[in-house]
């Protein structure tokens, strides 16, 4: 990215297809009420978190508690943006998803090594960080890498780590897939929308898409045991031999 010219912030990104007004006082309707999937995601995933020992040490529930927290965050900011798309209420949009990106990662490294517990701050300093300097320089460089960091980190991680609980490969599918769909939806915003006659635009599929990966994560904290010294040798023979 340090070779990339500047990336300044297209004003058409505001300029989303579905714009109706189908409720009083409520601009933007469907792209603004489809964040309560965001919500309900966050609360399922506070009530998975809520026993400590569905996690093998605190920095991990404190990881997953951030992470929902984001996807909480991401419900509030994304609806004040879409009451009002502009450049000035989309840093409540980004700030949310960020903080959910950056703790799923420290979750994951946490489960898999022996990290410390600054993970989790020098990932949210970094992801804030890159929509502070968006901000200020209108650049969003750093915010594209944090984009796609993530995605790296955790096929690395999925890839090299030892799998310390059940179901991890299968739960980074479904969140894989919710991402890669949400982000084929937001492409397909206009066309979408064309295609179902106006009904539904592809922005507010992505915010029902995008919901599904915290609720695979909560379910998989619900659902998950701690793979057994044998399993675990299994797991990991399995990951180097085809």
């Amino acid at each position: 990215m340090l070779f990339v010219p500047r990336i300044a912030q297209s004003q058409s990104y505001h300029d989303f297809a579905d714009q109706r007004r189908l409720l009083p006082g409520v601009p933007n309707t469907l792209n603004v009420v489809s964040n309560a999937a965001f919500l309900l995601a966050a609360a399922i995933g506070f009530a998975a978190a809520a026993r400590a020992d569905r996690f093998r040490t605190s920095a991990e529930r404190v990881d997953a508690l951030v992470f929902f927290t984001g996807i909480a965050l991401s419900a509030a900011g994304s609806t004040i943006y879409h009451l009002a798309p502009s450049d000035s209420t989309l840093p409540y949009d980004r700030a949310g998803m960020t903080v959910g990106f950056m703790a799923f990662v420290a979750m994951l490294a946490h489960e898999h090594f022996d990290v410390g517990k600054w993970l989790l701050p020098a990932l949210l300093a970094i992801g804030l960080g890159s929509i502070g300097w968006w901000m200020l320089r209108d650049d969003l460089r750093p915010y594209g890498w944090v984009q796609f960091f993530p995605i790296l980190v955790l096929v690395l991680i999925a890839t090299i780590g030892r799998p310390r609980y059940t179901g991890e490969r299968i739960t980074l599918a479904i969140v894989f897939a919710a991402y890669g769909a949400a982000k084929l939806f937001e492409t397909a915003d206009q066309s979408i929308y064309a295609a179902t006659a106006n009904l539904v635009s592809g922005h507010t599929l992505k915010h029902l898409a995008a919901a599904c990966a915290p609720v695979a994560v909560a379910l998989w904290i619900t659902r998950r045991t701690a793979v057994e010294p044998q399993k675990e040798i299994e797991a990991i023979t399995s990951a180097v031999v085809p």
